[in-house]
Formats: C-alpha cells, sequence, structure tokens
C-alpha cells in the first residue's frame, strides 16, 4: 500500500467524532431523484442550508407528550455538548466482534448537527412516551425514522436490550444509531419508505408477503426472541420488499390494542403474560388469513375480540372457510400449542414461492475469483459506497443470501452454501477466506462479495465519497472509520499503523479502492 508523508499520529490527538452511516435501502423514487441530482452536483444540495434549517427548527412537532415536545425543541437549537472534547468513554456500544455490520451504539452528541427534521410521522409504535418523526441525515441526504422517547426505566431498559441484540436482517427496520442527553433519546432508525401491509394486498404478491413474514419471524426465533404483538400493519411493504417496523415490542410488552388483540393466540386468554414461539406462529396464520381471506374477526373493539377469542379457546375449534390455502392456516391456527407448524416446516409449504438464485451465485463466485483477500479497510470503504450507491444491488443480492440462509438466523455458512452448490467446494471455501471468515458470514459481508464492483467504483464515485467523509483538509480519518465501524476498531488501528499518520489523503483512498477492481 501507498503511504502518505510525516509522522505518525500521537496517541493523544483527539477523536473526530462522525456519526455512523445510515444504512437505509429503500428511499422513494422522488428522493432518488434527488439524490442523484445532489451527487451529480457535488453533494452541495445534500445538506440543508442554514435558512432551512432555521425554519425546520420552528416547526411545532405532534408528540404524545408535551414534556417530550418541548424537551426536543429545546434540544434541537442547543447543541448538548461539545463534539470536540467528547471523550470516547461517552459511546456506548455493543461488542461484535464477528461481524462489519455497523453496529447500533448510543451518543452523547447534539441532533440537529447531524440531522434535519422532514416531517411528522404519524404512526407511532412506540409504548413510551415521546413520538416519532422522519429526519433527513444531513450528510448523506437519507431518510430515517426517528423515536423521540422520555428518559424513563423502561426506556432505558429499551436501548439496553437493542445494544444487546443487534437485530441484523434485511426484512427488519435496523438500528442505526441512539442519541442521549439527560431527558430524552433518540433512536434512529432505517425509513422503510413503505405502506403498512394491510387486507388489500394484489392476490399475485400476497404469498411472497407471507413468506418474508415468515422468515422474519424465524430470524427472531433463532436469537431467542419473542414478538408478542405480531399483526398486519406492523410490516411494511416498498415493492416487493417487507419490512418488520415495530421492534419495539420485541422488548416493551403491553395489553392488546384494537389493532393487535385479534392475534392473540387463545392460551393467551388465560394468561396474557405467555410469551412463546407459539404465541408468535398463532398470529402469523392470524397474519396470513387476514392477508389472503379477509378479516376473520368482524367486530373492532379489543375487548370484544378477546371475547371471541376466548370462545375458540373453550370450543377448541376455529372456523375456517375453504380456500387455497386452508390447509396450511390450520396447522397454524392449531388450537393446542403444541401441534402447531413450526416456522421452519412453513417455509417448505408448497403455498409459498420458492427462490432459485443458483445463476447469480454463480456469477457471485465468478467475480471473485482472480481476488485472494479483501483487506479490513478496504471491506470497510467499500461499504461506505454499497450504502450510498448500491440500492438495487442490495435488493437483488438479498434474494441470493436468504436462499443461502437455510436455517434463517441471518447468517449464511459453508455448509449452507455447500448444500445448495455442492460442486462449488472450493470456490465457496475461497470465498469465505476473502474476508478471512472461519464458516459465518452476515449479510453486510455478504454484499461486500456480492456487489459489481466495476459498477460502484467508479471515478465520479470514488470522488464523491472521500469529499462526503473526508475533513477540510481532505483527509479520510482513520477516527471517522472507527466511530462508523466501531466493532472493528483494533482492526483499523492496525491497517493504519502502515502509514504514516492516522487518515488517508485522496491518493491512498482510490489506490485502495480500484486494487478490488
Amino acid at each position: 500500500m501507498g503511504t502518505c508523508q510525516g509522522t505518525k499520529k500521537s496517541q493523544q490527538a483527539k477523536p473526530d467524532l462522525e456519526i455512523q452511516i445510515p444504512n437505509n435501502d429503500h428511499l422513494d423514487n422522488t428522493k432518488k431523484s434527488q439524490i442523484q441530482q445532489s451527487k451529480s452536483a457535488g453533494l452541495e444540495k445534500k445538506t440543508p442550508v442554514t435558512s432551512q434549517r432555521q425554519s425546520l427548527k420552528s416547526q411545532p412537532f405532534q408528540f404524545n407528550s408535551a414534556s417530550s415536545d418541548q424537551a426536543f425543541k429545546s434540544r434541537f437549537s442547543t447543541p448538548m455538548v461539545d463534539l470536540k472534547n467528547l471523550e470516547q468513554d461517552q459511546v456506548r456500544s455493543s461488542k461484535h466482534k464477528t461481524t462489519f455490520k455497523m453496529n447500533a451504539t448510543v451518543k452523547k452528541a447534539a441532533f440537529s448537527k447531524f440531522y434535519s427534521v422532514q416531517q411528522s410521522k404519524k404512526n407511532s409504535f412506540s409504548k413510551i412516551p415521546g413520538g416519532s418523526i422522519v429526519v433527513q441525515h444531513n450528510m448523506t441526504g437519507k431518510l430515517h425514522y426517528a423515536d423521540i422517547l422520555e428518559n424513563t426505566q423502561a426506556t432505558k431498559f429499551y436501548v439496553d436490550e437493542l445494544l444487546r441484540c443487534q437485530l441484523q436482517h434485511p426484512n427488519i427496520t435496523n438500528v442505526i444509531e441512539i442519541l442521549e442527553d439527560k431527558s430524552q433519546y433518540i433512536v434512529i432508525k432505517e425509513c422503510a419508505q413503505g405502506v403498512p401491509v394491510s387486507y388489500f394486498e394484489p392476490p399475485e404478491k400476497q404469498a411472497s408477503i407471507l413468506k418474508q413474514i415468515i422468515e422474519i419471524v424465524c430470524y427472531l426465533h433463532s436469537k431467542n426472541l419473542i414478538h408478542g404483538a405480531l399483526w398486519l400493519g406492523a410490516f411494511e411493504r416498498n415493492n416487493d420488499l417487507v419490512k418488520l417496523v415495530d421492534i419495539q415490542s420485541i422488548f416493551i410488552r403491553h395489553d392488546p390494542t384494537n389493532h393487535d388483540a385479534e392475534y392473540m393466540a387463545p392460551e393467551c386468554t388465560l394468561d396474557s403474560s405467555i410469551y412463546t414461539k407459539e404465541r408468535d406462529i398463532w398470529a402469523v396464520g392470524m397474519i396470513a388469513h387476514n392477508l389472503m381471506c379477509g378479516r376473520y374477526f368482524k367486530v373492532s373493539n379489543a375487548v370484544d375480540i378477546l371475547k371471541e377469542i376466548e370462545q375458540i379457546r373453550i370450543k377448541k375449534h376455529i372456523h375456517l372457510e375453504n380456500s387455497s390455502i386452508k390447509e396450511l392456516l390450520e396447522k397454524f391456527l392449531h388450537i393446542s400449542p403444541e401441534k402447531r407448524i413450526t416456522l421452519q416446516e412453513a417455509l417448505k409449504d408448497q403455498y409459498l414461492p420458492k427462490t432459485n438464485e443458483m445463476e447469480e451465485f454463480d456469477q457471485i463466485l465468478e467475480r471473485n475469483k482472480k481476488l485472494k483477500k479483501i483487506s479490513v479497510l478496504q471491506q470497510c470503504l467499500l461499504l461506505l459506497f454499497i450504502n450510498q450507491f448500491a440500492e438495487e444491488q442490495k435488493a437483488k443480492f438479498q434474494k441470493v443470501f436468504q436462499n443461502l440462509d437455510v436455517d434463517y438466523d441471518g447468517k449464511i455458512s459453508k455448509n449452507e452454501c455447500l448444500a445448495l452448490h455442492p460442486d462449488k467446494g472450493e470456490q465457496i471455501n475461497s470465498l469465505f477466506n476473502l474476508l478471512s471468515l472461519k464458516d459465518k458470514m452476515d449479510f453486510q459481508e455478504f454484499l461486500v462479495i456480492s456487489v459489481d464492483r466495476s459498477q460502484l467504483l467508479t471515478s465520479q464515485n470514488i470522488e464523491i465519497i472521500f469529499n462526503l467523509y473526508a475533513t477540510v483538509k481532505k483527509y479520510l480519518l482513520l477516527q471517522t472509520l472507527v466511530n462508523i465501524y466501531k466493532s472493528r476498531e483494533n482492526e483499523l488501528q492496525e491497517a493504519f499503523n502502515e502509514y504514516d499518520h492516522a487518515h488517508l489523503n485522496f491518493k491512498n483512498f482510490e489506490t485502495l479502492l480500484t486494487d478490488l477492481l
């Protein structure tokens, strides 16, 4: 690798804190068009101008709590801390050394320095006092959901659970980061940019929607997590992609509402604190019924719905009309929890569409045949490009990844790949060796070796990304990458030891990327 002129950075140098890169896969067409225009103009339009930001500050917010509203307004115009003096111990994160996923962290940092309010988000799943809005990242122009939550014991528990679990799945609105001050937390999440899944989905899309919902719940169960409040509206659909947007209910339990009461399993009418996989499986079955056959219950009040579910439990029978999916519904909606179908078995049902991405995987193997290794630093840099430019490629390779993820744990293993491609053993081993992985690969890592790098790493894109993350003096700092990929701090520091400074100039940056072509 090339070197910069000068001496190495001293250990006392202050960190240059940068916010984590948002990872939003699904902007609507209008937003995509706006961002493309911004790219061609040197990205100057991505950061809201001062006058626009001032007008946003004065917008009224429709939060659930007056105290939350007042607290947010006051801190929106007043930075909480001086970022230049921010100490490393003020960033709380989960230590996961086996993934390049941009792990969610808690930071004491000013909201308005990094985000601008775009609009209030009326539909909030929050069980904690606060509200939910749509925001735009000032640096990248990407949209995100921001949940503004009062600093309570319930909120602290929720935040700690988010950090502990680090949900990483292409069909879940993943948490990007969490901003904290004395009065509240702001949870920044991916913006699904979709519409809630409803009873009126096109018939040709229903089976695909159901399959993705089953895969999502299967992933949660693989991490020993029970959702417990699944319903149609907990998911959003953007074209063919379905995402779980209600992640708070996984950690914060609540009484049945008018929305989710009809999805409660019969055994839970005796004890609503029963949270088992079978409870979620019943809910998935009821989602399937409402999606394919229309609403099962004709009443809409939670109390009345629970009375009808109690009668199902007492009579030990649920009446299902004849339909093409009746046999599968009966397996989901068995009165005895222990006799319900498992989600893995359900995914094999003939009603659900089968995916076969053999050709795409062969292209991935061919694309990486000449490469011997993709270094940690190169992987981190490549992910910056993927998250900024590769929206369509990400959607395509998500299908390939899910086809390989046989046990639905959110990772693919060598054995899973070999089971589907038994004649590609040597190439599959080489693929894992490229990233220095022993056996497991998550979706972010899979993207690194899957994307078409010749399409992504153009001269124009390289210049755009460098300018996005470089300092005024045109250096990409080690600390900037560390703040994005906190779990890879040691490996990044080791990579930068090859340079005289703890930063990259444009020539070094460009060389690292063109070596991948």
